[in-house]
């Protein structure tokens, strides 16, 4: 099957005398999609020079004089087929947006806003949030270093980096003697804590069925020619090394996703033997073990996240993962509420049934909306629809009752 056209439209508003922090992101971004499947456009103020970018992808449109309208009324018009960058947003140019698409942007990832500085303002919070409630598909982005600014600021305690974009790279962390001191420098300038780190997008590539959507998830040296099990193989040893980077970060946990090659298979028709599914578990058990190996040689835990396309996605699946993998002790679970709530599974039942398998927490939340026309497996309709039968929550905002969950655990 033919990958479908993807057009990244980056709009760069700012001026050349204010742009200099934001021509990594453009130069990087328009180097990501050379030609074939994907290609490029960056829209500019008349005054940015190119900078190393081919004159036919830079297009020198927006003018000094309302330029953050024009930059509102082609993003608005480009996101209607495209994906657009909007970087170094401000509010007058969100604020544009907000008015040209009064039914709400709901495509995920049709929006991407590269913040590189935020100012917190009453004004500007109270319109945010509502930005943000019309606009469930825009995505935000954030260096590491303005990302832990504006945790400082919110009054968090510590940060889970991820290892994607610039927040965690295992390569550097495993490579630079200095990397991981740098990292752990920026947090203690913030008065951050971090025991964990996340390898979701890596850890999916270990045991799923291998297509064109992983390519966007999984580092350009673990996808390399694309072939499957060549990906499955380094997407193994990439979980290996981001072991070896937790010990020597100094975090003690790494949360993730394992993939699952029997997720297809969750509808029993055609008919589904049970040998394919111990198939499943078998596989996860092959190519799981030799990572927990250096797992226990690294003094590391690994806590699945407990997740619809995973191996384990409920209690009983998580239950079966553990006896595939011998009960070994570097293998728990990251627990996250919200994955549990709309199959139905009750939290904490989940927490009574493994107090000691439980190696980190996500605070999320989910709400299912059930009207008769809604359906629980939401319909190929993506999140923020609101003809979905289910959906994401901020906590406290969904169905997941928090305070039932502290008496387990207590």
């Amino acid at each position: 099957m033919e990958p479908t056209h993807i057009t990244t439209d980056i709009m760069e508003p700012t001026l050349n005398s204010q742009a200099g922090h934001c021509h990594a992101l453009v130069s990087a971004l328009s180097r990501a999609h050379p030609g074939g499947a994907a290609t490029c456009r960056v829209w500019a103020h008349r005054d940015l020079t190119h900078h190393g970018l081919s004159p036919s992808v830079v297009r020198n449109v927006f003018t000094r004089r309302g330029r953050h309208l024009q930059v509102a009324r082609r993003a608005a018009a480009a996101m209607r087929r495209n994906q657009v960058v909007l970087s170094t947003a401000t509010t007058s140019d969100l604020l544009g947006i907000h008015l040209l698409r009064p039914l709400g942007i709901r495509r995920p990832g049709a929006l991407v806003l590269y913040v590189h500085w935020y100012y917190p303002k009453p004004r500007k919070d109270r319109f945010l949030r509502r930005f943000f409630k019309r606009h469930p598909g825009v995505v935000v982005l954030a260096p590491t270093r303005s990302t832990v600014e504006h945790l400082t600021r919110l009054g968090y305690d510590g940060i889970e980096l991820a290892c994607w974009g610039d927040h965690f790279e295992v390569d550097k962390a495993v490579s630079d003697d200095n990397y991981c001191r740098q990292q752990r420098e920026l947090l203690d300038r913030y008065d951050l804590q971090c025991h964990a780190i996340s390898a979701h997008l890596v850890g999916q590539a270990v045991l799923d069925n291998i297509d064109e959507r992983h390519k966007v998830i999984v580092p350009d040296y673990v996808w390399g020619d694309g072939e499957p099990a060549g990906v499955n193989a380094r997407a193994i040893e990439e979980m290996k090394q981001t072991a070896r980077a937790a010990q020597r970060f100094g975090v003690d946990v790494v949360n993730g996703f394992t993939g699952s090659s029997i997720w297809h298979l969750n509808y029993s028709f055609p008919p589904v033997s049970l040998a394919m599914i111990d198939a499943g578990f078998a596989l996860l058990a092959e190519r799981f073990n030799p990572i927990l190996d250096v797992f226990g040689e690294c003094g590391i835990k690994f806590a699945l996240e407990v997740h619809p396309t995973e191996i384990a996605f409920d209690i009983y699946t998580a239950e079966r993962a553990i006896e595939a993998l011998d009960g070994r002790e570097e293998f728990g679970f990251n627990f996250d509420p919200s994955h549990l709530h709309w199959q139905g599974v009750d939290p904490v039942e989940f927490i009574r049934a493994f107090p000691d398998r439980i190696y980190h927490v996500h605070i999320k939340d989910a709400i299912t909306t059930l009207n008769g026309k809604t359906g629980i497996l939401a319909s190929h309709l993506n999140f923020g629809d609101a003809r979905r039968g289910w959906d994401f929550r901020s906590p406290g905002r969904g169905a997941v009752n928090f305070c039932l969950m502290t008496y387990p655990v207590e």
